[in-house]
């Protein structure tokens, strides 16, 4: 690149170096306003998904406290005015999945239980990490965000209700305004050659001359 640039003359020089500058620029740029809005979009969802689940977990105490199976499964139901909830689940102290819901307008299949014997113990430590601390847990995947709370009254530990989150919306978001990003470049990068090659007349001819 250096060796190319050297062979250059100094008009093409002059263009290259203020091209290769502002190309840079611009991408650092770009990079830098998409990974923000991809963070703070992530976030806004994470905050969002621990309210879901928080609220839905208190919801659901008193059809868990009395076993009520069908009281559940309509609390679970409610889930289906957001259409970003993919599953939800609502387990017991011993695993036993208590009530499933499943998103049918979503093509995507979150395993209401473990089917392997990795899978349970995997599973049984998280339910179990949950009920210990009591507090809401976030797990990112890959395509889908996992929140669960314990279901909790008179500090006392019922089950474990969880919430799986579609991030297809919060993907093409950020592509969306990726695209958008490419064609701006494309056009600023456009106009700053033609600047460029205006204003390199100011300095290189009377250096020719």
């Amino acid at each position: 690149m250096i060796k190319f640039l050297k062979n250059l003359p100094i008009k093409q020089k002059i263009l290259a170096l203020n091209l290769l500058t502002s190309a840079m620029l611009l991408i650092a740029t770009s990079v830098t306003f998409l990974v923000g809005e991809y963070i703070s979009k992530r976030e806004s969802l994470l905050e969002s998904s621990t309210t879901l689940v928080n609220v839905f977990s208190i919801n659901s105490t008193a059809a868990v406290m009395f076993n009520d199976k069908d009281a559940a499964q309509e609390v679970l139901l409610a889930l289906a005015v957001d259409p970003k909830v993919i599953s939800a689940q609502i387990y017991l102290n011993d695993m036993t999945l208590f009530a499933h819901y499943s998103n049918p307008t979503v093509n995507k299949n979150v395993t209401p239980l473990p089917n392997t014997k990795q899978d349970k113990i995997v599973m049984s430590g998280k339910v179990q990490s949950i009920m210990e601390n009591k507090q809401t847990t976030k797990e990112l995947q890959k395509d889908y965000l996992a929140v669960s709370s314990p279901i909790i009254i008179e500090n006392q530990v019922l089950g474990v209700m969880s919430i799986q989150i579609d991030l297809i919306q919060l993907n093409k978001s950020v592509l969306k305004k990726g695209g958008i990003a490419i064609i701006f470049l494309f056009l600023v990068f456009i106009l700053i050659y033609f600047m460029s090659k205006y204003l390199q007349k100011l300095i290189s001819d009377p250096i020719d001359n």
